[in-house]
């Protein structure tokens, strides 16, 4: 069997420095590492390249321009049109070099010419979108970009992130941020950070993000002033700075404009970016978000509620989602800071709500948003568009077998209705599912399908394969059948409840990079599994060299005989409850071009499996093994 292949991602990313979409970033990083090869597009030098580094993760420098934060002006829009043709045409020759399998667009910036380039190069598109375009020119183009059939799958962080995209929504999975607990957890105050600060056992009141404008760190300092009127020794911590030093030095002015304004100067400390984040997190003692314009899903709130401080945030967008007003925290009116003071001034006059408010919120993100679960989440996703993609829904198998084998469904149909005898199709009484996987035209499920119905019984057919182009063709070929474009390994088949059922694999196994995957949903989900393996490990094909031409040709990926087959049924938690033997003249993977072949060595070969099937297989070739399989249960065995 051939060793499992390594994928290659390339991801996309729209900063040099870490804010929380490059923590996300990050985050899959490392929680995927070894099971897949990984290089980073990216403006620029910065923490991010320092990050990666110490990853060992490659990086290409693709920069992509400076635009406004938040809503994009005219200015915006033209220059990024200006730069279209060279981020193109850089990414394509990126891809070239690179050679990925999958592109990873985990920035709004980077969506366009990401989409145009991928295209051009047939390589599948993942957008993570970690912004809300609820207006505008941007939301015109991710909903016309993000159609695109390159774009495979679209990954939204709030149901916020997900509601402006209507084009997409068939194609868009909602996955809020996570947080690993062995990095931000609660525990005992070191009181480092307080002591470094000069804050020692004062009520802490913090911020943790970029300085921008719709953040609302204004809001935060203004509410501040009322606090301290009551509690004048509350400290209140701005953790973070603006994106851009030149850009943004305006508005960090006028926040030090207002502090000194209020006479906080002794109450507010603007850290900076700080490389302590959970640390600080464990020193403060309410933690707030202050947008006014909806957070997508702020990995800062989430960070916050995994590490002790009770949270305030805004009543809308991602935090809306995530907390639940008093009771893992409390929200308030967007833009209105007296209120965001009462709430400051709750929390630090009851203590026991504020301790109660922080250990739901310790509870919640453990059940919903840890990341265990996400990581397994963001891999199936990425092993589903690349499963999809490969040389199937690209159009290169259908170029290289335009027939889709359509030639050999009469002899396997047969053989398949020779394995369901009636005495074993005696047991649906009521209807049966018959669910094709790598249905292909349609051709063995109808002919199939037909002989059931010839013995009264009462079939719901349906087909999956990966090309939405053999899709079409299987519904014209057979109206009766129900067929649906999807991979393979997500096992969420569509069936009738309370019919038995019987998957087909018909020549899949040898396509895929892990049957394994398929196999174990298969057995969770069916009452039985009747799967068609070509034997072609044996001694005609090894002594000629054709694996690598199968591989070109048909996508074949690993290669059995009887033995390593029947122990991939086991060690997926099958029994083998029937089996045959079969072989013919007209597989399309065999074409037999020369004359002598055709008529000497083909007929001999025939005449030898009638007598020894098992000798032809492992030596000469160009035989399968039809397998009825059925799961193993503690009940059954």
């Amino acid at each position: 069997m051939a060793n499992k292949v390594t994928k290659k991602i390339l991801f996309l990313e729209q900063y040099a420095k870490i804010a929380g979409g490059q923590k996300v970033l990050l985050s899959i990083i490392d929680g995927l590492k070894g099971d897949y090869e990984f290089s980073v597009m990216l403006p620029q030098t910065g923490a991010l390249t320092d990050e990666l580094q110490k990853r060992n993760i490659a990086y290409q420098q693709l920069p992509v321009g400076y635009y406004s934060l938040g809503k994009k002006n005219t200015w915006d829009i033209l220059n990024h049109i200006v730069r279209l043709p060279y981020l193109i045409s850089k990414l394509c020759f990126i891809i070239d070099k690179e050679k990925p399998d999958l592109i990873y667009a985990n920035a709004a910036r980077t969506f366009v010419f990401a989409t145009i380039a991928a295209s051009i190069k047939k390589v599948p598109l993942i957008w993570h979108v970690h912004s809300i375009f609820d207006r505008g020119i941007s939301r015109r183009l991710c909903n016309y970009f993000g159609c695109k059939q390159i774009v495979k799958k679209v990954i939204a962080v709030s149901d916020a992130t997900k509601l402006p995209l209507t084009a997409l929504w068939s194609k868009t999975k909602i996955m809020h941020n996570a947080i690993d607990e062995k990095t931000y957890y609660p525990g005992e105050r070191s009181g480092q950070i307080r002591k470094s600060l000069d804050i020692s056992d004062d009520i802490v009141i913090s911020m943790v993000g970029l300085l921008v404008e719709w953040k609302c760190v204004d809001d935060f300092i203004r509410a501040a002033g009322i606090v301290t009127e009551s509690f004048p020794k509350t400290r209140f911590l701005i953790v973070g700075d603006v994106l851009y030093e030149k850009k943004g030095a305006g508005y960090k002015q006028y926040l030090m404009d207002i502090v000194q304004e209020l006479g906080l100067e002794k109450n507010v400390i603007f850290t900076g970016f700080r490389d302590d984040v959970p640390d600080i997190m464990r020193e403060i003692d309410v933690f707030v978000i202050a947008s006014k314009t909806p957070d997508p899903c702020p990995t800062s709130l989430l960070q916050a509620m995994a590490s002790g401080p009770a949270v305030i945030a805004t009543d809308f967008g991602g935090p809306a989602e995530i907390i639940q007003d008093g009771i893992d925290g409390l929200l308030y009116a967007a833009c209105d800071y007296h209120e965001l003071a009462e709430k400051m001034l709750y929390l630090i006059e009851n203590r026991e709500k504020r301790d109660m408010l922080a250990e739901q919120a310790q509870k919640k993100i453990k059940i919903k948003f840890n990341y265990r679960d996400y990581l397994h989440e963001v891999k199936k996703i990425i092993d589903e568009v690349i499963a999809v993609n490969d040389i199937y829904s690209s159009g290169e198998y259908a170029q290289n077998n335009p027939s889709w084998h359509k030639e050999d469904a009469k002899w396997k149909a047969e053989k398949i209705n020779q394995l369901l005898s009636n005495d074993f199709l005696s047991q649906f009484t009521k209807g049966i599912d018959i669910i094709d996987i790598g249905c292909g035209t349609g051709e063995v499920l109808k002919l199939v399908s037909g002989h059931l119905k010839k013995k009264n019984i009462s079939v719901n057919p349906i087909g999956y394969d990966l090309s939405a182009d053999i899709i079409q063709k299987a519904m014209e070929n057979f109206p009766l059948g129900s067929f649906k474009c999807a991979g393979f390994e997500k096992g969420s088949y569509f069936k009738k409840q309370g019919l038995s059922s019987i998957a087909m694999l018909i020549d899949i196994l040898e396509h895929m990079q892990d049957p394994a995957v398929l196999l174990k949903n298969i057995k969770e989900s069916f009452d039985y599994a009747l799967c068609h393996l070509p034997l072609e490990d044996n001694f005609e094909v090894n002594i000629r060299g054709k694996k690598d031409q199968f591989t070109k040709v048909v996508g074949h990926v690993h290669f059995y005989n009887k033995k390593t087959a029947l122990k991939l049924f086991k060690d997926c938690g099958f029994k083998v409850k029937d089996l045959i033997y079969t072989c013919s003249d007209v597989s399309a993977d065999y074409i037999l071009k020369s004359l002598p072949r055709r008529f000497i060595a083909q007929p001999l070969r025939k005449v030898f499996f009638k007598c020894f099937p098992q000798f032809t297989a492992s030596v000469l070739g160009n035989c399968s093994l039809m397998v009825l399989l059925e799961p193993k249960t503690e009940s059954k065995d």
